[in-house]
């Protein structure tokens, strides 16, 4: 087994609950990256000449594009780990979101 279908099978027997990933704490950290992107970007149009500002701005943008597309792969890895968690789980576990779809 490997990646996403081992760690459903592992947490399948020992709690019967999926493995959850905080995205508010993610989805607040790329906030405030983003809000100090912008800072630093209206800085810039006020100061174009300064060069350390520039420095900053461009490793302030890096790490925001790091981060998203962290959060990016975080989201696919939590999705393929509660499709193999439901497959393997069925008939201990529905998510609820399973459920609701169930529904209609």
């Amino acid at each position: 087994m490997w990646g996403a279908e081992m760690v459903a099978h592992s947490v399948c027997r020992a709690t019967a609950e999926p493995p959850v990933v905080d995205y508010l704490r993610m989805g607040a950290s790329t906030t405030k990256q983003a809000l100090k992107v912008e800072e630093l970007r209206k800085e810039r149009e006020s100061n174009p000449d300064d060069i350390s500002l520039l420095r900053r701005l461009k490793a302030e943008q890096t790490k925001l594009r790091l981060l998203r597309a962290e959060v990016n792969v975080e989201e696919v890895v939590q999705d393929q780990s509660l499709k193999v968690f439901y497959e393997r789980c069925r008939p201990h576990y529905k998510p609820p979101h399973v459920e609701e779809t169930l529904e209609l």
